[in-house]
């Protein structure tokens, strides 16, 4: 019976491979995928509620122009992956970029991809391979030089002063969001046309984001989006990007070959690419999360040993590098169940964990894992300097019974003391080894906790779990364009409560649950970030000015200037709906911190029920919001009035700040109030925790703002800067548009005035009447130009429609009319009041 079973596969099996092999001599017909074939890519799925650049604001031409040729070097109806290298992409991404020539977000499976999934091909290629990582260089992607960040780490320092008294400058934070939907296919790099997204504003606590994304059949080494990077380096958190080394979705030995490719000196040669493109493309590091065998014994898939070698040569490399941003690059690594325990006879439990702490910068332990785990480690290993790398983090997005636990009703009420102290019996003593009642303890929330040193550092996983929250309730109120908005603006207020607490206020009397059980969760807590790590600000003297119109880089318009009859004018672009986080700005440090002046002279903080801060995406100031106090938020997105006491003086203290030389400080705001004058006045705050009130010159400029400025002489550190105003009316908003510090001195520094040279390496023009422009310009902004950027308008019968904005020298312009011959860019400098218009004739 065995011979017979043999016999008969054998027939079956060898019929279709002659049939295979009688073809395969002819070479003249092809496999793969006919690029030119490909229907047109349909963005109104990405794009619900754009209808189009035609019904955009019509602009009137410029009455002056810088003019200049884009000079093309090629027109083709699609991207022809024979003649562009845009590195490793996904079939999907293939329908996406070829018919449209669009950028997309780099990330990478390392043993590439199959040459049939992007072009045609031969019978003899069926099974060839093509964009290995190991052949991945800068230049050799033209995809690449979209994903460059251009903005450098900002300079930052702690506030000069703590909001309350339990912040420690000690503990760092890290967190880890999916803020990019999407592993692959996605373009956030240029931006899109739609104002939700994903988005994250409290980098003031953060000094670590990793950009969390990830998928077998997608990539496994994902940096992160240009966009990101520019949105955390303006506001002076570092970022990294992943190694996704996941064996509990789908990871096998053979999706690893290149990864573990080693050259004859043993050297493993991913290093030098993961080196090379963290640097090239301008982010921080690697996040390296190191559980390739998913429920599998070590080496099922990889061995931990391996990957430890492979780490120490990659610090090997930095630590030898003549490269100063090599020197400083980060990696930060994790493994599943992570603990650096240490047993009874002194060994650790996990020796992977230790390893890995021990050849890396930063290292994050698994769920449930205290400083009660580690404090014996640090003994032993004496790495108490090295405490504050060790991060201990929570599942913010976990679910309990078909729903997540930390929902509206219990997010930012975690008591997350757990994370950085030791934590003891309700009496202050030691578990020892009574772990029952340790558990028992913690789900009835009755630890206690040694304060008198802060141990770890904290960690929050699925911290877009505040985006979750809003998408929920976008879905119950409808989808439109002003349920995107609705949803903007709820995020932001769901994640202010992952660092603020549910009160989105500090105080010294907040108070949380560690435990599971909804019961211990009381109506009153509120507990958050905030109240253990305190504020970083980028204003300080490290940094001589600053500016902000507190951009999330998303609005529901766009709201821009443009120079008319020799003034400049605020120019708003009510059809605009945008997501573009590169031109993003530095968010406020205090959310939300409002006083009210009592008649004895006290202050005292507001019901943040009544009065809190709000993102206000229906009146930007410029771009696509400001902040204002308010009470809430509509179903359209707008933000509902407050209720104050009337003729009651507020103090709204905005940045935090650490001024320290014996400078003088130019301080401007622009304002607005939907009531009678409220006698604003510019205030600071010294260390002393005292607020005075600045002679403050005002300026109206049109539309309901007004600018407020004042002059601080040198005479005191200043660690707080805000608005005190009058409420006139017992019920009304305040918003605030623009800040700025020492504004005149960022005027002499940059110059837009240059030569425009500018190139397309690509246009794609379709049947459908519309055509595409990959376009690049030489070294458009100055190097430490961090506040220029630039909007892109398409000429039209004498008019000319928005298209696009960027701070990048290489941009994406889709769907404009085939017949268009003529581009505007208008470089604009919200920080300066610089702007120039360039027009570039499209030619061949």
């Amino acid at each position: 019976m065995k011979k017979l079973v043999i016999g008969l596969l054998c027939i079956a099996t060898t019929m279709p491979f002659l049939a295979y092999t009688v073809s395969c001599g002819d070479n003249y017909k092809n496999y793969g995928i006919d690029l030119a074939s490909i229907k047109d890519y349909d963005w109104s799925s990405e794009e619900p509620y754009y209808k189009g650049h035609e019904n955009n604001l019509k602009w009137d031409l410029p009455n002056e122009a810088q003019e200049s040729v884009l000079k093309v070097s090629e027109v083709n109806n699609y991207l022809d992956y024979k003649n562009f290298n845009t590195g490793f992409k996904t079939y999907n991404e293939v329908l996406k970029q070829s018919p449209t020539g669009v950028p997309l977000n780099s990330k990478f499976l390392p043993n590439g991809s199959r040459k049939k999934n992007m072009m045609e091909i031969s019978r003899q290629e069926i099974f060839d391979e093509v964009n290995s990582i190991l052949d991945w260089n800068y230049n050799n992607d033209i995809d690449a030089k979209y994903n460059k960040s251009r903005i450098d780490l900002q300079k930052t320092t702690k506030t000069a002063s703590k909001w309350v008294e339990s912040q420690d400058p000690t503990v760092k934070e890290m967190n880890m969001p999916v803020i990019i939907n999407s592993t692959s296919k996605e373009n956030t790099i240029i931006g899109k046309k739609r104002s939700y997204n994903r988005s994250f504003n409290n980098y003031q606590y953060n000094d670590v984001m990793v950009s969390w994304a990830g998928a077998i059949d997608e990539g496994i080494i994902v940096p992160p989006g240009k966009n990101e990077v520019e949105k955390a380096h303006i506001n002076g958190t570092k970022i990294l990007g992943n190694i996704f080394l996941d064996g509990y979705h789908g990871l096998k030995k053979s999706h690893l070959r290149d990864f573990l490719k080693q050259d004859s000196q043993g050297n493993y040669l991913i290093i030098d690419v993961l080196i090379n493109m963290v640097v090239d493309l301008g982010f921080d590091g690697w996040f390296w999360n190191n559980e390739p065998n998913g429920y599998f014994q070590d080496g099922y898939i990889l061995k931990y040993s391996i990957v430890i070698e492979m780490m120490k040569q990659w610090n090997d490399k930095i630590k030898k590098s003549n490269d100063p941003k090599v020197n400083e690059l980060i990696l930060f690594t994790y493994k599943n169940n992570g603990s650096l325990e240490i047993d009874k006879n002194g060994n650790p439990i996990s020796s992977e964990s230790t390893e890995l702490q021990k050849n890396s910068d930063k290292f994050l332990s698994d769920f449930g894992v205290t400083p009660n785990n580690s404090e014996k480690y640090l003994d032993k290993e004496n790495k108490w300097d090295e405490s504050k790398e060790i991060y201990n983090m929570y599942n913010l997005g976990g679910w309990i019974n078909s729903e997540i636990f930390y929902n509206k009703d219990r997010i930012g009420r975690r008591d997350l003391r757990d994370l950085v102290y030791y934590h003891l019996d309700e009496n202050c003593n030691k578990y020892e080894d009574n772990i029952a009642k340790e558990k028992a303890d913690k789900n009835e929330n009755k630890w206690k906790y040694d304060t008198s040193k802060t141990i770890n550092s904290l960690a929050i996983f699925a911290s877009h779990t505040s985006s979750d929250l809003a998408e929920m309730e976008m879905n119950e109120i409808g989808k439109d364009r002003n349920s995107d908005t609705y949803g903007l603006a709820k995020q932001n207020y769901y994640d202010d409560m992952i660092y603020t607490g549910h009160n989105r206020q500090l105080s010294d009397e907040d108070f949380g649950s560690v435990s599971y059980d909804p019961k211990t969760f009381h109506k009153d807590s509120s507990y958050g970030v905030g109240n253990i790590v305190q504020e970083k600000t980028v204003l300080n003297d490290f940094n001589e000015s600053f500016f902000t119109n507190f951009s999330t880089g998303n609005g529901d318009k766009f709201v821009t200037l443009n120079n008319s009859d020799g003034y400049q004018k605020r120019i708003v672009e009510d059809n605009y709906t945008w997501s573009n986080t590169n031109i993003a700005d530095v968010q406020p440090t205090y959310k939300w911190m409002v006083n009210i002046l009592e008649n004895n002279g006290k202050i005292s903080s507001v019901d943040s029920e009544k009065i809190s801060g709000y993102y206000d995406y229906k009146d930007p100031y410029l771009k696509g919001n400001s902040i204002a106090l308010g009470s809430g938020i509509e179903k359209d997105g707008s933000i509902a009035k407050a209720e104050f006491e009337k003729d009651a003086t507020y103090d709204w203290m905005i940045m935090g700040t650490n001024y320290t030389k014996n400078q003088s400080l130019d301080i401007s705001m622009i304002i607005k109030s939907d009531s009678d004058d409220i006698s604003p006045s510019i205030i600071i705050e010294g260390i002393d925790g005292n607020a005075k009130s600045l002679a403050t010159n005002s300026k109206d400029l049109g539309d309901g703002w007004k600018e407020i400025s004042a002059t601080l002489e040198p005479n005191e550190t200043v660690a707080k800067i805000g608005l005190r105003f009058k409420a006139t009316n017992s019920k009304m908003k305040v918003n605030v548009g623009q800040f700025s510090i020492n504004k005149n001195k960022l005027t002499k520094e940059n110059d837009l005035t240059k030569s425009i040279e500018a190139k397309s390496e690509l246009v794609i023009e379709r049947n459908n009447e519309y055509k595409n422009i990959r376009i690049n310009f030489k070294d458009l902004f100055k190097e430490n130009d961090i506040y220029s950027y630039y909007e892109v308008y398409y000429e039209d019968k004498n008019n000319l429609y928005r298209v696009g904005e960027t701070n990048s020298n290489n941009y994406f312009v889709k769907n404009i009319p085939i017949e268009t011959n003529n581009l505007y860019i208008k470089i604009q400098n919200n920080a300066t009041n610089k702007m120039e218009w360039v027009k570039l004739k499209i030619g061949v």
